[in-house]
């Protein structure tokens, strides 16, 4: 982002009465839809199937670079790393209380560091330092020790999230949301809200989404954490909105979200920290939404013309018609970066024909948008709408009376999994069915790269403990899901 302010009299900061919750700290970047990151910490809530992610997680070994640090505040060995049996055994290096908190080698978590060391005697290295620790807090360090046996058989994504949930918590981290009155649109009490959330650099795709959506955006924007940085944000968000307001027809209000300063150096959390809080932005924008029907978009699509009224009516008459807990699934395309968005039916049905564009990450993640059927939606017309069967991993766009639609799950931070588990949620724990509209109408989105976060999670050079903490966390999930449903 460029750092830059109005030169008002007064600063970015001051206009919005200072910042709750501000510290220091980077905006880490974008997402793959644009979303930046940055976390917070908060209090720890402790949480618990084995089902593999939708996504393949990959099972090389991403601690194999000496001295690199993977995200979450776990460190490879280095060349001065130092063996778990010397780290506990050598005079003056033990530290009290440590605790095997993961390895894998099941038998060794809960294990102390020292029993650990003489049940395995040179097997295991130290991933979190001790010696960091104990610098940090002297003699009464409690480290936490994330542990893996020398090269051998490496373990599975599966058996690596086991070890994850008995050392990690999974947690919604605090944060401060507003929303300054100057950012808000007065926009028709009957109009369909598109609700989405970005980062500061993607504000040119909110500002394209709201040239082609004649009705009400509710959009929640991450603010930096450094204060420096939020400044500068704050500045780029009022003039972005003030352009948007002057030439686009949505009605766009922005909710502004940010959390606090993160306690990275916590080993049980500090994980999650620097990873882009994408559903608690979701919470915030679609809590803001005051419409009685919403679309529930990322940022990167605009809706084909006539896309408002058509899904409006749509979703008018078939709660006229007594329908309820329905989500109107609306036809999602991906398209070639040096082709044109569509903007009709006709238009997307050729560029699939010439190859030029597919449904959302077909070929990538099949099961994301197999469901929609996309054949039977080109073939249909309008009145012929259809439902279709859930599937685990189902995550398609929807429009649905926003009392219906449940709270996102905060705790999934970062890029992977975190519309699938809502949508999970709202077709086992809510019972909501499905129902393709056939309007002819639908979003589309050009191919972009894949961002940081992806390639963390899913990527050649993935990281396999993130891939592990995120299907633990998944597993959660589910877990408590199921739970829900037998209560």
């Amino acid at each position: 982002d460029d750092h830059h302010s109005h030169s008002h009299g007064h600063s970015e900061m001051d206009r919005y009465g200072g910042l709750r919750g501000g510290a220091d700290g980077e905006d880490p970047g974008p997402d793959d839809d644009g979303q930046g990151g940055a976390g917070g910490a908060g209090a720890a809530v402790r949480c618990g199937s084995s089902e593999q992610a939708p996504a393949p997680l990959g099972e090389e070994d991403s601690s194999s670079a000496a001295g690199h640090h993977a995200p979450g505040g776990v460190a490879s060995p280095s060349a001065d790393g130092v063996r778990l049996e010397d780290a506990c055994l050598a005079p003056g290096r033990a530290v009290d209380g440590a605790v095997v908190q993961g390895s894998a080698d099941p038998q060794l978590v809960g294990e102390t560091a020292q029993d650990a060391s003489v049940r395995q005697p040179g097997q295991v290295e130290v991933l979190r330092g001790l010696e960091q620790a104990r610098r940090t807090e002297g003699d009464k360090a409690h480290a936490v020790i994330i542990a893996t046996p020398r090269p051998g058989k490496k373990p599975t994504t599966a058996e690596l999230a086991k070890q994850m949930r008995q050392a990690l918590d999974f947690v919604e981290f605090e944060a401060s949301t507003w929303a300054p009155a100057h950012l808000q649109a007065r926009g028709p009490d009957d109009a369909l809200t598109i609700v989405t959330q970005c980062s500061v650099d993607r504000l040119p795709r909110l500002a394209a989404m709201a040239s082609a959506w004649p009705g009400r955006i509710s959009c929640a924007v991450h603010v930096p954490t450094c204060d420096d940085a939020a400044e500068a944000a704050l500045a780029r968000i009022d003039a972005a909105h003030a352009d948007m307001a002057r030439t686009c027809p949505a009605h766009v209000s922005l909710t502004l979200y940010r959390e606090p300063r993160h306690h990275e150096e916590d080993a049980r959390t500090g994980w999650a920290a620097g990873l882009y809080p994408i559903n608690a932005l979701r919470n915030a924008a679609l809590q803001a939404a005051a419409t009685a029907h919403v679309l529930l978009l990322d940022i990167d699509f605009v809706p084909c013309a006539g896309a408002h009224d058509a899904l409006l009516g749509l979703a008018r008459a078939r709660a006229a018609a007594g329908c309820r807990r329905e989500a109107i699934v609306v036809p999602a395309f991906e398209v070639s970066a040096d082709a044109r968005l569509p903007a009709s039916r006709s238009d997307v049905e050729a560029l699939v024909e010439a190859g030029q564009a597919e449904g959302f990450h077909v070929t990538r993640y099949p099961r994301g948008h197999r469901a929609t059927d996309f054949p039977r939606w080109f073939a249909a017309g309008p009145g012929e709408e259809y439902h279709v069967d859930y599937e685990r991993g189902f995550e398609p766009y929807v429009v649905c009376r926003r009392e219906d639609v449940p709270r996102y799950d905060a705790r999934f931070r970062g890029y992977g999994l975190n519309k699938v588990v809502h949508l999970y949620r709202m077709a086992t724990v809510e019972q909501f069915r499905f129902v393709v509209a056939t309007t002819g109408h639908f979003v589309a989105a050009a191919e972009h790269p894949a961002s940081a976060d992806y390639r963390l999670t899913y990527g050649a050079a993935r990281d396999r403990l993130q891939a592990a903490r995120l299907q633990a966390l998944f597993d959660i999930a589910v877990e408590e899901m199921a739970a829900a449903q037998a209560s």
